[in-house]
């Protein structure tokens, strides 16, 4: 409905009402009327103390904003987690705890700069809560980011940097420590103790994406394990073990699967490496070159690598990232990401929020996802030929057909990526509070 110069909705004619009533009697108080009703009228949103506390941690200018009440919101939520049992008797499950059980009210405010948008937040912690699970909003003892100095820029599409993974592994994965005891095979001791799981993976990690030369990205994992580096160099070698055996194993087999894969090791980073290489090509000649098996021309003769080692700064890492293979700057390779003019420019427009990060640089991903697209519509040309030589021509062409269509609708990620040069995000930690802070860059 308009009310005078503004327009209200809402799903409920109730609160519609309710909405109405508050203009009305805000703008009788402001003409200095005796607003007689305004005893009666429904609280407003502004009176609410956790909406001014919220308020007044985020920037005053703003072309957007949006506010979340998480007393509410798990309320809502729990309610809708009652369990009716056979007998038809109702009772509230009692799901695990997460961060939002924690807050009270968040928000969430866009701004406008020079060089792109900003987006400021802040999640404001129920005291009383936290304090009677004996917990805090900081609990993962984020420190500031540290392991982009030794990730390569080259090609990166997208980079995550954060602390404390086998916390992550165990509270925000839901991943117990019994159901790792699996990895005990690996000869490393008992991973389901938590202290193994410390020592192993309790410090910073990172996640990176980058765009081969092949037509798989490539995926790097790097975890600082200097909390228990001998364990970690135990399992290298438990690897390396298994590895081995599957390579002789696959030699012994001789011919083109034989041929197909090799391993070596490498000197990298100033660490011992194992590398692992498959010949895509001469993989696929185990099925023969006829038939469906016949691979596109983008992909004949790419080469899928797989390193893993432990770094000199003692960084487990394992990646299929071909760049990985050559070293940093300082070696004569791949500039540092903590090095990359766009990266810097990026974390500088973020201003102080440095504990962790996610970053995406939109051109590498775009070529990214310009190589994936190539790969499928190969594969489908490929198979629209193989089915027609089968004489099921009609089935391809109106199967064909519908891809075009779903296509002509689907959303243009090129065209509405391109204008972007990076985005970042990071947070600030403290007992009670978390501080957000985003930024997207336009070149």
């Amino acid at each position: 409905t308009l009310f005078r110069d503004l327009l209200l909705a809402a799903n409920d004619e109730k609160e519609l009402l309710e909405m109405v009533d508050l203009l009305k009697t805000a703008t009788s108080v402001v003409a200095g009327e005796a607003a007689a009703t305004a005893g009666q009228a429904s609280e407003s949103l502004w009176t609410q103390p956790e909406y001014q506390e919220v308020i007044d941690e985020l920037p005053a200018e703003r072309v957007a904003f949006l506010y979340v009440n998480n007393e509410l919101l798990n309320g809502l939520r729990e309610r809708q987690e009652i369990v009716v049992k056979p007998d038809g008797t109702a009772s509230a499950s009692s799901p695990a705890k997460n961060l939002t059980h924690y807050l009270k009210a968040q928000g969430l405010a866009f701004v406008a700069t020079a060089s792109g948008l900003d987006f400021r937040g802040v999640a404001l912690g129920d005291r009383a809560a936290l304090d009677a699970d004996e917990t805090t909003l900081d609990e993962l003892r984020a420190h500031k980011t540290y392991l982009h100095k030794f990730m390569p820029s080259e090609r990166l599409a997208v980079y995550l940097e954060s602390y404390g993974f086998a916390n992550m592994i165990e509270r925000q994965l839901g991943v117990s420590e019994q159901k790792l005891g699996f990895l005990e095979e690996l000869g490393i001791g008992d991973l389901s103790s938590s202290n193994t799981l410390q020592q192993l993976f309790g410090k910073g990690y990172s996640v990176a994406l980058h765009q081969n030369e092949g037509f798989l990205p490539g995926i790097t994992i790097m975890v600082d394990v200097n909390d228990g580096r001998g364990l970690a160099g135990v399992l290298k070698e438990s690897l390396d073990k298994k590895v081995s055996d599957l390579v002789s194993l696959l030699k012994f087999q001789g011919g083109a699967l034989g041929e197909s894969v090799s391993g070596e090791s490498v000197m990298l980073r100033g660490g011992a490496f194992t590398a692992i290489r498959l010949d895509v090509k001469a993989f696929m000649e185990v099925y023969g070159q006829a038939g469906p098996f016949v691979l596109p021309d983008n992909v004949s003769g790419s080469t899928i690598w797989l390193s893993y080692g432990i770094t000199k700064e003692g960084y487990f890492t394992v990646s299929t990232y071909d760049g990985w293979l050559e070293e940093l700057a300082e070696e004569g390779g791949s500039v540092p990401l903590s090095e990359d003019e766009v990266y810097e420019a990026t974390r500088e427009a973020l201003g102080g929020f440095k504990e962790g990060v996610v970053y995406v640089r939109f051109e590498s991903l775009l070529a990214l996802l310009n190589t994936f697209q190539g790969f499928r519509e190969a594969l489908r040309r490929d198979a629209a030929t193989v089915y027609e030589e089968a004489g099921v021509v009609d089935d391809v062409q109106s199967v064909s057909a519908g891809i075009q269509d779903v296509r002509a609708e689907s959303v243009d990620w090129a065209e509405l990526l391109a204008p972007l040069q990076s985005f970042a995000f990071s947070s600030e930690a403290e007992k009670y509070r978390v501080r957000l802070g985003g930024s997207v860059l336009i070149p």
